[in-house]
């Protein structure tokens, strides 16, 4: 009493004063049935002559005035807060209060905040504004509003600065803290507060939280309010610093990449400065109270900044609920275990630029899903939160699968989180309905549940884009993803009228589950790296329900199946692919499917796997489906349904599969026969040419390696076959050789130390969805044959070797091709009793003597000159004949040797005069000595001394073996001794 009658004395001293220096009221003060008017002067100068109190907002705190049934008017201006013993406002327990703010709503632009908290601007910071009542209650203190059990509570056009104290003790005494989330410092504390308006209010740089509502009551409207900054003024504390691994971040990413971020380092949850713009914790209402609802329309949710990251990650839900390193933007805690729900609507509101471990924009966190979540028109954008769900986190504790409640988007926008987390995040929640919304970054979903998306569109910002859900249920519907993709684990998936483009990785793969595809699908311009340009497949199948018309375009795979890749389980014989009509039966005119321009580098241009061969079924079971005389049972399906253009490189690369079986080649063309036996000796090297093919005979890629066996019997080629002695498949290093989409050549060294014929298993290394070893045996036959002339096989070595008589005078050799090198004056070759001689003066011109390579039994020729041949080069080849003038061979005819013998004859003549004129008489033996040195010694001095150039004597002994220096045929068939008889004529001149 003694208070309030201090308080009217105060007011009423004031008037005399006020009416001299009075400002005109806002005729709005009469009309809101003001009970008390709040000036902004200290000093209460600027009240005006009224019957109501008038006194600035520290008069009235210290009073405690604010009570059920008033209305206060804040004047337009700032009201300093600066009470150093007075930490709160505490209002409780009363009713129909309201505070309402008498000032100008201004429109800002959020840059003025970006600018102020010394951010990096973004083009975005433009775009966004908000309102701010130029009535203002600045904190010059730490202060906090707590409002406590009361019911119509009215906060209006007002803006609240810099506020914020320690709440501890407040929250400690409320039924079920234990399970709230660590909250000390709050400017806004609400606390079972039944049907609150919070409408135009704006909140800013408060210390800790700007708005915390806990266990309200009845409707709870925010409209038009905007939270900006809070608990921004914590970087400015000295707080150890946690640097950001650059490589968590999206390349090239758009969004702000920050130097620090603040965290302590502790070794529990134990939390140093928690905060952000807004949370709302639901947890124990009386049965007699009104059920809550949450309705939130046109607000700004910006900045919010919670500095503390947990040292272990969200990998589950349990871990998202121990700390409040989370929702810095709105936050929502659903943790009541008792029936009622919390419809929550969020409309026309954005959620920008928040900063926390997880859910930094929106985070939602349920025990038991009883809750309506309903988002349309909102934006969220530039969340980051290196945990998850920067845009948005839902984490649902205890799902109820009979559960019908739904998380629902309508006509909204999701923009990159800048995190190594996913832009939305939701687990365990049951269904997520997406309509006509814009989604940048991925979805991700775990677990148990079911996601509708329908007339929206997913933007790939260089992170991981899409949808990736884990045991779910999804159906899309009229929607696109661009540079986007969806990947699922154990989940269903149903496609309707959608679009996959521009996905730098599969656009959609899929691990152990179905896939449903109907309607007008496209999948455009999409690549992987290693398979399934379109579609990557793994156990799962695939459900193509009439009408139905899917286009594959320019889509590629660095491996295996440039449109379409699917792994199977080898142990189930079920065909992969099942056609439907509205009716549940076969009807493949509603079925088209179009391949073009799709490529892979190893298999399956087209389609690699899906066990095509066993997609059979019976036409005359199919209605108003005439087979045709085409019909071929293991590819019916594929062509009464699929249109492969032609721009699909090699035709043979198709559709392939891991391989089924191996093919011999000729001349590049794949042979389906058995290979013809090939002859070799050991040590030989055997050329094989192969494909490897898979399903329909498609070529697909593999690794070889070969073991060896002796044939017993073969009856049917490889089935059935008995061999014995086989080795294991070897794996060295040396013996895998990779195959490709063409006839491929290998080499196998054949070793065998008997003579008989044995066949070798070449085995196809391949290796199955488990990483499971499978060999497919390929088998050709090797007759032995007898080592080279030349080589021989030695009592321990399995090979053919050089002779004895090579390895004598150290000829070079190679068993493989059988050949010897030989150079100079050495000759190699068979003698006449058919073993190997080596002779190391070949005569003089006969012989090449530059090095050759060659094979001794049928080749020994090639290292005589001039058309020679036989031993030593002694001989001429067949139709040619010996010459004088020359050692050469050349083709000769017997038209010139009547002609002959008129130059002969003058020749002789003149050699006769020769002798006469030097004296070269018989009588002196001179004639003896020329005649002995022509024909006996001449022939020494060619073929040992081997003079290189002609010089006068030997042009002169040349002479008189009637070698006259060219090239002269007798008659055809001349050989070498009828020359040299010839020779010897001249002593009958």
């Amino acid at each position: 009493m003694m208070l309030t009658v201090q308080l009217g004395m105060v007011c009423l001293i004031a008037l005399h004063f006020i009416a001299k220096n009075a400002v005109c009221m806002s005729n709005e003060s009469s009309t809101l049935n003001c009970s008390h008017m709040v000036t902004p002067d200290i000093t209460n100068d600027t009240c005006l002559n009224s019957s109501i109190p008038c006194c600035n907002i520290n008069t009235y705190i210290k009073n405690s005035s604010f009570k059920s049934n008033t209305t206060f008017c804040f004047l337009n201006g700032t009201h300093i807060i600066d009470l150093v013993d007075y930490a709160m406002l505490v209002i409780e327990n009363d009713s129909n209060i309201t505070l309402i703010g008498l000032g100008v709503l201004v429109q800002h632009s959020l840059q003025e905040k970006v600018t102020e908290y010394n951010f990096t601007p973004y083009e975005d910071d433009q775009n966004i504004s908000f309102l701010q009542s130029t009535s203002v209650i600045q904190c010059k203190s730490p202060f906090a509003f707590i409002f406590r059990n009361v019911k119509n509570l009215n906060l209006k056009n007002m803006t609240i600065q810099d506020c914020g104290a320690d709440v501890t003790e407040i929250i400690i005494n409320i039924q079920g803290n234990e399970s709230f989330p660590i909250i000390n410092s709050i400017a806004f504390l609400m606390i079972s507060i039944t049907n609150l308006m919070f409408e135009n209010i704006s909140v800013q740089n408060s210390t800790g939280y700007g708005f915390v509502g806990i266990n309200m009551i009845g409707d709870s409207h925010l409209i038009g309010s905007s939270f900006v900054g809070n608990n921004q003024h914590v970087k400015n504390t000295q707080l150890t610093n946690y640097s950001y691994n650059n490589n968590f971040l999206c390349s090239n990413d758009p969004c702000e990449t920050p130097s620090v971020i603040y965290v302590t380092r502790a070794n529990d949850w134990k939390i140093i400065h928690p905060g952000g713009n807004a949370i709302f914790v639901y947890d124990y209402i009386a049965n007699n109270y009104q059920i809550p609802s949450l309705n939130i329309e046109s607000c700004l949710f910006t900045l919010g900044l919670d500095d503390s990251i947990p040292l272990s990650s969200f990998n589950s839900s349990s871990d998202a609920s121990l700390g409040t390193t989370l929702g810095t933007g709105l936050g929502v805690l659903m943790l009541q275990e008792s029936s009622y729900s919390v419809p929550i609507n969020i409309n026309k509101t954005v959620s920008y630029r928040n900063q926390a471990w997880a859910g930094a924009n929106f985070y939602f966190h349920e025990a038991y899903e009883r809750s309506i979540i309903h988002l349309w028109d909102v934006k969220s954008s530039r969340g980051l939160s290196p945990g998850n769900g920067g845009g948005f986190y839902y984490t649902l504790d205890f799902p109820e699968l009979n559960n019908t409640r739904f998380v629902m988007f309508d006509r909204c926008i999701f923009k990159p989180d800048c995190s190594p987390g996913n832009t939305i995040s939701l687990q365990n929640v049951i269904s997520l309905r997406v309509t006509e919304s814009l989604i940048f970054g991925q979805i991700y979903a775990c677990c148990y549940g079911s996601i509708s998306i329908n007339n929206s569109v997913f933007h790939n910002v260089n992170c991981n884009g899409g949808i990736q859900v884990s045991y779910y249920n999804v159906s899309l519907s009229n929607s696109t993803f661009n540079g986007a993709g969806l990947v699922s684990h154990h989940s269903n998936i149903n496609v309707a009228d959608s679009t996959f483009t521009n996905c730098q990785s599969t656009a959609l793969t899929m691990y152990f589950g179905e896939l449903w595809l109907t309607g007008n699908i496209y999948f455009k311009n999409n690549s992987a790296s290693p398979n399934g340009g379109a579609l990557s497949l793994y156990l799962t199948f695939i459900t193509i329900h009439a009408p139905a018309n899917i286009t594959f375009l320019n889509n590629s795979a660095l491996e295996r199946g440039g449109a379409i890749f699917i792994t199977d389980d080898p142990y189930d014989q079920d065909c992969s692919f099942t056609f439907h009509d509205p009716d549940g039966n076969l009807s493949f005119p509603g079925i088209t499917i179009f391949i073009d321009y799709s490529l892979a580098g190893v298999a399956g241009n087209v389609l690699y796997g899906g066990d095509i061969e066993l997609c059979t079924f019976d036409c005359s079971q199919v209605p108003h489906y005439n087979c045709g005389p085409d019909y071929d049972s293991k590819k019916a399906i594929f062509k009464a349904t699929t249109k492969i253009g032609q721009h699909n490189g090699n035709p043979s690369a198709m559709i392939g599969s891991a391989t089924t079986a191996v093919y011999h080649c000729v001349n590049n063309i794949a042979m389906l026969d058995a290979p013809s036996p090939i002859s070799a000796y050991p040590g030989n090297k055997v050329n094989i040419s192969i494909i490897t093919v898979g399903q329909l005979h498609g070529a697909s890629s593999d690794v070889v390696t070969y073991s060896k066996c002796d044939v017993i019997s073969c009856p049917n080629l490889i089935i059935n076959c008995v061999v014995e002695n086989c080795t294991n498949p070897s794996l060295k290093a040396t013996d895998i050789q990779p195959t490709n989409q063409n006839c491929t050549n290998y080499t196998y060294l054949v070793t065998a130390n008997r003579n008989k014929e044995y066949s070798v298993l070449l085995s196809l290394v391949t290796t199955t969805y488990a990483n499971m070893v499978a060999f497919i045996p390929y088998r050709f036959v090797i007759d032995i044959t007898e080592c080279p002339f030349g080589f021989k096989t030695w009592s321990n070595i399995s090979m053919c070797s050089a002779d004895e008589v090579l390895l004598k005078y150290h000829i070079d050799n190679d068993v493989d091709t059988a050949t010897v090198i030989r150079s100079n004056t050495i000759w190699i070759g068979n003698s006449s009793n058919n073993t190997l001689a080596v002779h190391s003066n070949c005569p003089y011109d006969y012989c090449n003597p530059n090095s050759i390579t060659f094979r001794v039994a049928i080749e020994q020729d090639s290292q005589c000159n001039y058309n020679r041949t036989g031993v030593l080069c002694g001989g001429c080849k067949p139709n040619m004949s010996t010459v004088f003038g020359s050692n050469r061979c050349i083709p000769c005819t017997n038209d010139q040797r009547l002609w002959l013998l008129i130059p002969f004859s003058l020749m002789g003549v003149v050699l006769v005069m020769l002798l006469f004129l030097l004296n070269c008489t018989v009588s002196v033996g001179t004639i003896h000595g020329l005649v002995l040195y022509a024909n006996i010694i001449a022939p020494g001095i060619f073929y040992r001394l081997n003079f290189p150039d002609p010089t006068r004597v030997l042009i002169f002994l040349a002479w008189l073996n009637f070698n006259f220096g060219f090239e002269t045929c007798f008659y055809n068939g001349m050989n070498t001794i009828v020359k040299a008889w010839l020779q010897f004529v001249f002593p009958a001149y």
